[in-house]
């Protein structure tokens, strides 16, 4: 009888354990390196003022959602400081075609778009050309998965 009460102890405690971890692998709301930067330091604000992937500057930082942002100048800091959700990219700066495709890839801000406002990253230049053409549909995925994946 013991034995039975051990054996059942032990099963209720690695139930209780189980409950409280997640076994999928956790997934970073902003991507970024190993060294905390979105975007690659690049200078999300340019991408809407200049059209341009232009490198942020070290001395412009700010820290928001986990990340470190670098922008070229005060005022693009000033700017995105004031409404990042603007600024920040899609899905998080992950690859929007990857995404669409139901997986998480590095997005890379040399391949870029903005759409309605929105900026958007691809991997590379063949995810990016895949992409084009098909943005709505593909965006529409891309924000499926996102929901989902935000949701665990």
């Amino acid at each position: 009888m013991n034995v039975m009460k051990i054996f059942i102890v032990g099963v209720i405690a690695v139930a209780a354990l189980m409950a409280g971890c997640n076994l999928a692998p956790s997934v970073a709301r902003i991507n970024t390196d190993p060294g905390g930067q979105a975007a690659k330091g690049y200078d999300t604000v340019a991408f809407f003022a200049k059209n341009a992937a232009v490198r942020g500057n070290p001395a412009y930082e700010y820290a928001w959602n986990g990340a470190k942002w670098f922008f070229s100048s005060e005022e693009n800091l000033e700017k995105f400081k004031a409404n990042p959700d603007a600024y920040s990219p899609q899905f998080g700066g992950y690859c929007v075609y990857s995404a669409a495709q139901g997986k998480l890839v590095e997005g890379n801000p040399e391949h870029y778009k903005v759409i309605d406002g929105k900026l958007y990253f691809c991997n590379n230049a063949e995810a990016k050309e895949a992409w084009e053409g098909s943005e709505d549909d593909l965006i529409k995925k891309a924000e499926k998965f996102w929901a989902e994946i935000q949701a665990k």
